[in-house]
């Protein structure tokens, strides 16, 4: 298998981003280490993970949202099951209410035939795989409009580009929590408004949460 690798690699040079990926599989416990912040802004706090800044966690990332790199989305998923284990140890949940709700963040509709996939909902797939005391909705919300990238917009522009770019399918109970997963944040202003549509929809108890900042 090796040898096989090897002779694709030389026909196929590998992508820089992909060896690094490949160089972290089965040590990312010592490569990409939790270290939850907080990040997002004052009206929106968000719980963020990984530094994007560090090379292993942007290639991971970027081979994950742009490559539909297996590899690099069970990394990330390894990742943010640990966070959850610990979090839904210490979740008590309000006055009987189910368990928490996790909500990847959805792509438009035209994004999601362009790329075939949507990496955050892959993440969170491997992430709760075997995970009991959480449920996974990718039903909740949906995206009304196809967003231009933030990373085309400007910091003043973000927001605006944002702007009820997410719906609720239907109302949200007030005493479930309800936790938002993406992939990266920059200025926020993406998870804001998937926030701002659970709010609109009933939600009380919101959890944003990114893999990276």
């Amino acid at each position: 298998m090796r040898l096989l690798h090897l002779l694709m690699d030389s026909v196929f040079p590998p992508r820089e981003t992909e060896m690094i990926v490949r160089n972290t599989r089965g040590t990312y416990r010592t490569a990409l280490m939790a270290e939850p912040v907080r990040t997002g802004t004052s009206d929106c706090p968000v719980i963020s993970l990984l530094r994007y800044e560090d090379e292993t966690v942007q290639a991971c990332v970027l081979e994950a949202k742009f490559e539909g790199n297996m590899s690099a989305t069970e990394i990330l998923g390894a990742v943010l099951r640990e966070f959850l284990f610990e979090f839904l140890s210490e979740f008590v949940p309000l006055n009987g209410s189910a368990v928490p709700v996790i909500i990847p963040l959805p792509l438009s509709r035209a994004r999601l035939r362009e790329r075939g996939y949507n990496q955050t909902a892959r993440i969170v797939e491997v992430a709760c795989r075997n995970l009991s005391g959480v449920e996974v909705n990718q039903n909740v919300l949906e995206r009304v409009r196809n967003t231009a990238p933030q990373t085309s917009c400007s910091g003043s522009e973000r927001r605006t580009n944002m702007k009820n770019a997410f719906r609720a399918v239907k109302p949200c109970d007030p005493l479930r929590t309800y936790i938002v997963v993406d992939d990266v944040i920059t200025t926020g202003n993406t998870v804001l408004a998937a926030v701002e549509a659970l709010k609109t929809a009933g939600a009380q108890h919101i959890l944003p949460l990114t893999l990276a900042y």
